[in-house]
């Protein structure tokens, strides 16, 4: 295989894995923003990966990874929560880009490359 070949293909591998990095980036800081919206409840967990030692808290908060936000805006009472809401409403976005974007390069090759 030549270079390009092998170019092209890590640069695809990496376009299908990226939604997944991205996912984890939003699901960090929607931890991080529901930990300034519910202090009490949250401190003790560094991060969203921590929770997995408490079942049944791993298992609500497990969704965080889906490109969803629910957005506590009588809650933001910092300005570090609204830093936080508007990155996570960012990562969703570039999710829902990245996946959209992926599609459209598969409808590409199809067209370009099937037999039809």
């Amino acid at each position: 295989m030549k270079t390009g070949g092998v170019l092209f293909l890590i640069s695809m591998g990496l376009l299908i894995l990226s939604p997944f990095i991205l996912m984890y980036a939003k699901a960090h800081f929607h931890f991080e923003y529901l930990k300034s919206i519910f202090p009490k409840e949250l401190q003790k967990y560094a991060n969203i990966i921590e929770t997995s030692r408490d079942r049944i808290l791993y298992n609500k908060y497990a969704v965080l990874f889906l490109p969803f936000f629910k957005r506590y805006i009588d809650k933001e009472t910092t300005p570090e929560a609204k830093k936080l809401a508007q990155k996570v409403i960012l990562y969703i976005r570039l999710i829902y880009f990245d996946i959209l974007f992926i599609i459209i390069i598969v409808i590409s090759l199809v067209l370009l490359f099937g037999n039809f």
